[in-house]
Parts: C-alpha cells; sequence; structure tokens
C-alpha cells in the first residue's frame, strides 16, 4: 500500500516581494522528492475574518511514498521538512498537509 502526500503552498508572501514563492516550490518539490512527483496549480480561497474573499495561487506539490517509507517515518520527515521550509522562506501563515492511502502500481 503506498500513501498520497500533497501539500498546499500559497503563493501570497505577504508583502515580502523579494521572493518568488512559486519557484521556491518547484526548488523544494525537486529537492525533496528527486525521484518523483507531481506539480499543480490551483486557485485556493479562504474567507478573512472581516469577511473578505482571497483567492490565491496554490502549487500544490504531490508525491507517493512507499509503504517502507511511511513505516520507517522517512515520508512524514520529508514532507514535513519541505512544508515547514515553504512556510517559513515563503512568510505563509499556514500550508496544508493531506495524507491518501492508495493502492497504486507502476505499469
Amino acid at each position: 500500500m503506498s500513501t498520497e502526500f500533497k501539500i498546499y503552498c500559497g503563493t501570497d508572501t505577504n508583502g515580502n516581494e523579494g521572493v518568488d514563492a512559486r519557484a521556491y516550490a518547484l526548488n523544494l518539490a525537486a529537492e525533496y522528492f528527486p525521484l518523483g512527483h507531481t506539480i499543480t496549480e490551483e486557485l485556493g480561497r479562504w474567507t478573512t475574518a472581516d469577511g473578505t474573499i482571497v483567492t490565491e495561487p496554490t502549487i500544490v506539490i504531490t508525491w507517493i511514498a512507499s509503504a517502507e517509507q511511511v513505516q520507517t517515518n522517512e515520508a512524514y520527515g520529508l514532507v514535513s521538512r519541505c512544508a515547514a521550509d515553504f512556510k517559513f522562506f515563503c512568510y505563509q501563515e499556514a500550508v496544508l498537509l493531506t495524507r491518501r492511502e492508495l493502492d497504486a502500481v507502476f505499469v
């Protein structure tokens, strides 16, 4: 059984203009998951406390870990470090991580 992880990386850097969050997310994905990953570009949306609706371009890094990587906690370490690096260096308030069990095989 494999496990799919997704890391949702919003690209709004809270006014820090010297940061290219999109490029940083792509580079982190290549660094942490060099044997393969998928990138999708989506729009994240939420409502602020004052009722304002915010729409933010979002990079989603998808990586499928082996059962062994999950059992040894290697998978959690990689995903957590990738998300933490993005959050810190791209001035994010939060980075969403999801996990889903898969029955997947390469053909």
